[in-house]
């Protein structure tokens, strides 16, 4: 294929325009017979290198993830373990907090699902960081299967929408003064603490003399929506004695312009009364609770109390 009798001797040119090859004789550079050709094998070979390293890749690729699937499951497994007696030691802790059927399956849920989540998501991790390994191992280009990609797109968007949702129900949970044993369930807006105060001290008992008044204070309260620059609040009061009897029900104490606050409000607060027909020594549930009339944000309060003769 040289044009060039002497191949030994021959010397050839390249144009990189072109990619063509041109021969001659250095004996006769005036040689008439010059013969191009253009030559694939050379970019051919590489085409073909390429396509069998990128094969090996995609196959080194699926047995690490056949292998990989042991690591998920592991990883799902200890990530709820780890949820669940969170769960656990939480409900513990508020085991004197009453919680309906539904809400604590609801709230179980969640619990479930933020494990699972966070366990796909460190298994998601570890994949990547194999696939890494498998990129900077080889000098080669390397272009991923078309279904891995799709994949790994697909587990970017729900994981984002999951955490988009995680963190719009974040402001969601149960805060207790372990003091006094005021509990405070939020949803949308949040207390920074919970309180009982009386005569401007801050409570360490639930011990009320007869006839006392005290606050029950949210303190340090986020997320209320203000509407021209004020925000407007519920607050319903309802008192219990030991055997379910309810001695005092208010469905809202802020009715009106009772409840619209400057935006820059930080507490929440309610003052109860003591008096007939409550009765010494005996324990009465205070239930507390406000909401956002802008929003869907809720607080409820709980505390039971002890009615006892003035000091």
């Amino acid at each position: 294929m040289f044009c060039c009798s002497d191949i030994d001797n021959a010397t050839r040119l390249r144009d990189k325009s072109t990619s063509i090859f041109i021969c001659y004789t250095p004996a006769n550079k005036n040689c008439k017979e010059v013969y191009a050709h253009i030559i694939f094998a050379t970019s051919i070979n590489h085409t073909i290198n390429i396509a069998l390293m990128n094969k090996q890749n995609r196959t080194l690729l699926g047995q690490k993830f056949y292998k990989s699937l042991q690591i998920l499951k592991i990883s799902l497994f200890f990530s709820n373990l780890a949820a669940i007696t969170i769960y656990l030691l939480v409900r513990t802790l508020f085991h004197d907090y009453n919680i309906q059927m539904g809400e604590e399956v609801s709230i179980f849920s969640k619990t479930i699902m933020i494990g699972s989540l966070l366990g796909f998501s460190l298994f998601l991790i570890y994949f990547l960081i194999e696939i890494g390994e498998i990129l900077f191992s080889q000098k080669t280009s390397f272009a991923l299967p078309g279904k891995i990609v799709t994949g790994i797109l697909v587990a970017f968007i729900f994981l984002s929408f999951m955490s988009c949702n995680t963190q719009a129900s974040v402001s969601a949970g149960i805060k207790k003064d372990l003091g006094t044993g005021l509990t405070a369930k939020y949803s949308n807006i949040e207390p920074g603490k919970v309180m009982l105060v009386m005569n401007d001290e801050v409570l360490n008992h639930t011990d009320i003399p007869l006839g006392e008044s005290f606050q029950l204070i949210n303190d340090n309260v986020k997320g209320l929506r203000e509407k021209d620059g004020k925000v407007a609040v519920g607050c319903s009061l309802s008192i219990k004695d030991k055997n379910g009897k309810e001695l005092l029900s208010e469905p809202d104490l802020l009715k009106g312009d009772g409840g619209i606050f400057n935006k820059d409000i930080t507490y929440l607060k309610c003052t109860i009364n003591t008096g007939d027909p409550m009765k010494w020594e005996e324990i009465y549930a205070v239930n507390v609770t406000f909401w956002d009339k802008n929003g869907t944000g809720k607080i409820e309060n709980t505390v039971n109390i002890r009615a006892i003769d003035i000091p």
